[in-house]
Formats: C-alpha cells, sequence, structure tokens
C-alpha cells in the first residue's frame, strides 16, 4: 500500500502532501483555454483521495495529452514500487519521484 511515497502538488498557492495510500482514482481530464485569442488544448491529471475539496484533486496540468499520460504511468508505477520520496513535476513538466527536503534541525 504505497505508504512510503506521498504525491506534491500546489493549489491557490497552498503546497499540499498526499500519502499515496490514501489515492483512490487517478485520471486525466482534457479541455481547452484561450491565451492570446488562441485556443490551447490542456490535459491534467486528476487524483481522488479522502478530504480532497471538492472530491478530487489537480495535480498536474500538461499541454500535450501524451505527456498527462506518461505522468499517469510515472505515478502508477511509483504507488506500486513504493518508494520512500515526494512525487512531484519539476520545472521542465517532468513527474518523477525525488528524495524528501532535508529539514532544518
Amino acid at each position: 500500500m504505497a505508504s512510503n511515497v506521498w504525491v506534491r502538488y500546489v493549489a491557490k498557492s497552498v503546497e499540499t502532501f498526499i500519502r499515496g495510500s490514501e489515492i483512490t482514482e487517478v485520471r486525466v481530464s482534457t479541455g481547452s483555454t484561450y491565451s492570446y485569442g488562441k485556443k490551447i488544448e490542456t490535459s491534467t491529471v486528476r487524483v481522488s483521495y479522502p478530504g480532497a475539496e471538492y472530491g478530487s484533486a489537480d495535480l498536474w496540468k500538461f499541454d500535450r495529452r501524451a505527456a498527462a499520460d506518461e505522468a499517469v504511468q510515472a505515478l502508477l508505477a511509483a504507488l506500486a514500487a513504493d518508494p520512500c520520496g515526494v512525487m512531484d513535476q519539476d520545472n521542465n513538466g517532468k513527474v518523477g519521484v525525488r528524495p524528501f527536503p532535508e529539514t532544518a534541525e
């Protein structure tokens, strides 16, 4: 039961961590938005877990469906392998498990 891996996401400027074992559903939703008059397709990785506002949380957004599908596969692999770390999206849009941040003592 993925109890060692946590998933990090930021919504409304609030950083949230979800224990992997609490995730009950993972899905990708697609949609579109307009930026400077141009339509942009987006895909969002969304998870459900107990206590989530509105029942689910949007983890990561992508501009390609294939990238969102890759993120879901990485998330499911991490939940199955249960490494000790934090699942996160880096500045380049890649999703992966990273070591826990060092804490100040």
